[in-house]
């Protein structure tokens, strides 16, 4: 960061990537894409590198399936209860990415567990009104949660 810091006020030349590789065709840049999100998801579930994070940055033209290749490799880390933070250049890719994830871990999660302990997807409470207090409104959510799951 510092780097760029300087780069700004023209005192250094900006960073070298850290990654370079020619043009590539889009098969071949997709499975060079995979094995390396695969790589990446394999040390990642292996657990802590010395504190230092992996930050993967990806250049390519729209329509790929730049985006929907990292979901695929993240997958086991979600299900692993790993945080994942996946940041992408539009609000409306972020929640198709966020519906594909949802999709996927309900169907993975339906087909390891079958009709037993299903992943439950957690909804925030809907805002309190200003004439009912908070404590109200949350304990009303559960016992209509808790009344829709059925009798325990």
């Amino acid at each position: 960061m510092a780097d760029l810091r300087e780069f700004e006020r023209g005192g250094v030349a900006p960073p070298l990537p850290h990654y370079t590789v020619d043009n590539l065709l889009a098969a071949e840049a997709q499975a060079l894409l995979r094995q390396e999100a695969a790589t990446w998801a394999e040390a990642a579930l292996a657990g802590p590198s010395g504190g230092v994070r992996t930050v993967i940055g990806i250049r390519g033209a729209a329509g790929l399936g730049k985006s929907t290749t990292l979901l695929e490799a993240v997958l086991p880390l979600l299900r692993a209860g790993l945080r994942v933070t996946f940041f992408v250049p539009r609000l409306n890719l972020g929640d198709e990415l966020a519906g594909k994830a949802i999709a996927n871990l309900e169907a993975v999660a339906e087909a390891e567990r079958r009709d037993s302990d299903p992943l439950e997807i957690w909804e925030p409470p809907p805002p309190c009104r200003p004439s009912a207090s908070c404590a109200d409104g949350r304990r009303s959510t559960s016992l209509a949660r808790r009344s829709a799951a059925g009798p325990p």
